[in-house]
């Protein structure tokens, strides 16, 4: 069973587009196992390579983020090459506005995945939301961080 995440219709499995958004439909499978090591526990997005989930590492019982390639990206080894350098990267990284990168891996079905820290909290669009216009100082609030990281990213020769 697939979905998608727009208007939410539900799709068999051997569809691969929303019928109506042409937007790439999202395996709805949380409950299911992947690679015997993590549960998928929910949907938390959907990027412009991949669909991101919840989800628990059974034998550690840690719950990460889990962001699993989309299937137009399966047959394309250069782009999964990319996530793979991406994944390699990001893992080097060490700094505090930096997600840690837990695994990395190719499910049987050719499909990457990558398991990561899952942080609590809102996205910046969802701050633009409840927010509206951002003030100054909380703009340099958002902004800190994310300069320390690309710092931190730039040390590193990333």
């Amino acid at each position: 069973m697939k979905y998608c995440p727009i208007c939410k219709a539900c799709y068999e499995d051997a569809e691969d587009r929303c019928t109506k958004d042409r937007i790439f439909l999202i395996e709805a499978f949380p409950g299911q196992r992947l690679v015997d090591k993590y549960r998928i526990d929910a949907l938390i997005g959907q990027g412009g390579m991949g669909a991101v989930y919840r989800a628990t590492h059974l034998e550690l019982d840690r719950v990460v983020a889990l962001k699993v390639v989309l299937p137009d990206y399966v047959s394309n080894s250069e782009t999964l090459e990319r996530f793979r350098r991406e994944a390699r990267a990001a893992a080097r990284l060490n700094h505090s506005s930096v997600i840690t990168i837990y695994d990395f891996g190719v499910l049987e079905n050719g499909r990457a995945y990558l398991a990561m820290e899952l942080l609590d909290g809102r996205s910046l669009r969802d701050e633009i939301e409840k927010l509206g216009i951002i003030s100054p100082k909380r703009t340099l609030e958002i902004l800190k961080p994310v300069c320390e990281a690309v710092q931190a990213a730039h040390n590193a020769g990333v």
